[in-house]
């Protein structure tokens, strides 16, 4: 969904002609269709609702709920990819490497 949102946001305000907002809304398609997507449950929910000790939005709690949950059921390392400070700075509060700020 915030792909999307991000692309509209882009379109909306001209910064992304009608051509390349078409591009880019195939190419997240694709991107998506090869990525396993993970269903909300009671675990993440609890990993996300558990104190940050900083501010945090209700949608950066859930990624990084979600990431803690998935770094539990794997013995693979996960880093958590984000282009948000604020949602760098919640998942680095709780331990998470993180790429992409």
């Amino acid at each position: 969904m915030e792909i999307f949102r991000a692309l509209e946001r882009l379109s909306l305000s001209g910064a992304l002609g009608a051509e390349s907002y078409a591009r880019k809304r195939g190419e997240a398609m694709k991107l998506l269709r090869a990525v396993s997507l993970v269903r909300n449950r009671s675990e993440i929910t609890r990993h996300a609702s558990a104190n940050f000790g900083i501010p945090v939005r209700a949608l950066d709690a859930i990624h990084i709920g979600c990431a803690e949950w998935l770094t539990s059921q794997t013995s693979e390392p996960l880093v958590f990819w984000t282009h948000d400070a604020r949602q760098a700075q919640a998942a680095q509060s709780r331990g998470l490497e993180i790429q992409g700020v």
